[in-house]
């Protein structure tokens, strides 16, 4: 009675935490955001060493997922974004063809959207959102008000989420260790809550998995390439994908699924040309943009004592460069083995390309979460609970990036995965 006493309580705190999280704070008030998340993860962590019972785990995910549908969403302005782009499409416009500062002044755009201008954090720049995610835009702004966009967009992703749950329970593993995933706050309070996309993506990413535990190297290939339409990122783990079918001579069902759910896709935006200026997009984000860095900024640091000025546009590259050859060099490495080791990949991809990238969101950090729960390891958990402090920068009234948060951040994250790749030898 005692347990069950206590396993109520964990649960009520990460829902508590959740839902205070979700409807409370703004983007640039840290203090209550940071309370917030940790009561909720308080709850997680509680939920994990008291729960026995694998029945529970449905219900835990299924509740948690519910908690933000209802939150307009408080710590991201993407929202306005991903509205534009549906009532543009809802229009027949593409969004990739026409920048929002372009098509402002001109006087056949709805109402709505003539409201929702200011609030777009990227005016001068064309659309960064593969084809998937402008399905869900396109559908949604049916609705055409958007606060139920948002509810309608919310709902699509709790969708997903929870059947990438319900798909890693039935065929993969009842291991109440994924619950850290699932049930984690980062990904309910930011995939679901603020919207972000990545969400999605993983429940391909979780789907690409089963059909290869399967040994279904066309579905293997359909859902990679649906979680490329999503998010580009997923690219990574191709050469792995090849490198391992063409070992057990499934090559070419793969391929040919992948190339042809991925011509499906982005067919509309080589057809008309507008591919370019997604990769427009593209390349200014990883040329321009910084945020919540690790080695970039002691790469920066370095540029700046030796030219005087800020290197990104060849450091970025360089770093892309970088994560290239170490993913290639473990594609092959673990290619040979019979073992499906497609989590492990993903693991080193995303941790690599997010330790040498130039902006690191509080929410990229749910897909290497996912990715390194085969191997039980606590470290990216513990970063999807300390990059909560990079919401430090928006504190006050003016953004302001406070180093010594960031340090903090990665000190914990360094110190805890040296401690347990030396403990466990996950390169080997």
């Amino acid at each position: 009675m005692g347990k069950n006493i206590i396993q109520v309580f964990y649960f009520l705190t990460l829902l508590g935490g959740i839902l205070y999280t979700n409807l409370i704070p703004a983007q640039n008030e840290f203090y209550k955001i940071l309370f917030g998340y940790t009561i909720s993860f308080i709850g997680l962590v509680g939920i994990y060493f008291s729960l026995k019972s694998v029945k529970l785990h449905g219900w835990i995910v299924s509740v948690a997922l519910l908690i933000p549908i209802f939150c307009f969403p408080n710590l991201s302005d993407d929202i306005y974004r991903f509205f534009w782009d549906g009532i543009l499409m809802q229009n027949g416009i593409s969004p990739y063809a026409h920048l929002p500062s372009q098509l402002i002044d001109e006087n056949f755009l709805p109402e709505n959207l003539i409201q929702v201008f200011p609030l777009l954090n990227s005016p001068d720049y064309y659309s960064i959102y593969p084809p998937i995610n402008q399905v869900f835009f396109y559908f949604c702004a049916f609705i055409e008000d958007i606060v139920r966009f948002a509810i309608g967009l919310k709902i699509s992703y709790a969708v997903c989420h929870f059947l990438a749950w319900y798909g890693w329970d039935k065929y993969i593993s009842k291991d109440k260790f994924y619950l850290l995933y699932f049930a984690n706050p980062l990904v309910i309070i930011e995939g679901i809550g603020n919207l972000h996309v990545e969400i999605v993506m993983i429940a391909f990413l979780i789907a690409t998995y089963i059909s290869i535990e399967k040994r279904k190297p066309s579905l293997a290939g359909l859902s990679l390439a649906l979680a490329v339409s999503v998010k580009l990122l997923p690219l990574m783990l191709l050469p792995y994908l090849f490198l391992k079918y063409r070992k057990n001579h499934q090559l070419n069902h793969f391929l040919i699924s992948f190339m042809l759910t991925c011509f499906v896709c982005f067919v509309p935006l080589v057809w008309s040309l507008d591919i370019e200026n997604l990769i427009k997009s593209v390349d200014l984000y990883f040329r321009k943009f910084e945020f919540n860095a690790s080695v970039y900024y002691i790469e920066r640091w370095l540029g700046f004592r030796l030219s005087g000025y800020n290197q990104i546009n060849l450091i970025g590259p360089l770093n892309g460069l970088v994560t290239m050859i170490i993913i290639l060099y473990f594609s092959y490495k673990n290619s040979n083995s019979d073992e499906n080791n497609f989590l492990k990949i993903g693991y080193i991809s995303f941790m690599v390309y997010l330790l040498l990238a130039t902006t690191v969101h509080p929410w990229y950090i749910m897909t290497p979460l996912f990715f390194s729960l085969q191997m039980r390891y606590w470290h990216v958990v513990v970063w999807s609970f300390v990059s909560i402090l990079s919401y430090a920068n928006y504190h006050g009234a003016q953004y302001e990036v406070k180093y010594w948060m960031i340090a903090l951040e990665y000190a914990v994250l360094f110190g805890w995965m040296i401690y347990e790749l030396r403990l466990k030898k996950v390169l080997s």
